[in-house]
């Protein structure tokens, strides 16, 4: 075949995987061809390596891991709810408690979850406006956020490492704090809502993509203060547009 374009995607896999093993002939033919004497072990191989070059040497998936647990240490979430019907989460850390929040899913309350999914249904008949929008902030929201600061992986590679992990910490916390509160999806309540985009399973309080978007926000509002502002609207819309695809409460 002439080009790249001629093969199909079980093809290229297959010419990767033959070039991998090519390659690792080659080493191994190589490495024959020109064996010297066996190595000594000695102490200073041993020695544990420094903090920063462990760090330079794992891959951005480790790294992140390894940041999120050190960023995580002392956080926790707790049901501290007085009922079923009034559901509350308890976010601490260490002996400190940050916040709590609340979902009243009381009779009383009905009214007001009417009004919600009565505004839900107001902006549903603007969704053509962010529908782009909805289906890219589903899995990138830092590169909405990137319209108020200059950054990429490219650029800043260890910065958007730091920010993978605290992505990661904000979906952790929204998600303990998701399966205390377990609100039902708008959908559940008013089908015609009718969302564009796949309704996910687990909880609609608190939105896991809003607490993501603001905790990006607030880190790099921290080392681009000039953009904090800007940062907290994009964070904000990214936020609103849950609700405008109808799968999460304003």
């Amino acid at each position: 075949k002439s080009n790249k374009s001629d093969f199909d995607d079980d093809e290229l896999s297959a010419l990767g995987q033959g070039s991998s093993l090519m390659l690792s002939e080659a080493l191994q033919s190589a490495m024959l061809a020109f064996n010297g004497p066996l190595a000594t072990v000695t102490a200073d191989r041993l020695v544990r390596p420094s903090e920063e070059d462990i760090y330079r040497r794992l891959n951005n998936r480790h790294r992140s891991h390894l940041i999120a647990s050190a960023l995580m240490n002392g956080v926790t979430v707790a049901s501290v709810g007085v009922d079923d019907l009034q559901r509350q989460a308890r976010l601490s850390v260490g002996a400190s408690n940050i916040l709590s929040m609340t979902l009243d899913t009381r009779p009383a309350s009905l009214g007001f979850w009417q009004n919600q999914i009565n505004d839900l249904r107001t902006q549903k008949w603007n969704r053509d406006d962010r529908l782009t929008e909805i289906v890219l902030q589903q899995t990138d929201i830092i590169s909405f956020l990137g319209l108020a600061v200059p950054i990429s992986a490219d650029t800043h590679p260890w910065l958007m490492v730091l920010m993978d992990a605290v992505q990661d910490v904000a979906f952790r916390v929204a998600t303990e704090m998701k399966d205390i509160l377990r609100m039902p999806r708008p959908d559940v309540l008013a089908h015609d809502l009718a969302p564009p985009i796949r309704t996910p399973a687990h909880s609609a309080f608190p939105s896991g993509h809003a607490t993501e978007a603001f905790a990006a926000a607030a880190v790099l509002g921290a080392l681009y203060p000039k953009s904090f502002v800007l940062l907290r609207q994009m964070a904000n819309r990214i936020a609103l547009n849950r609700g405008y695809a109808g799968v999460h409460y304003p």
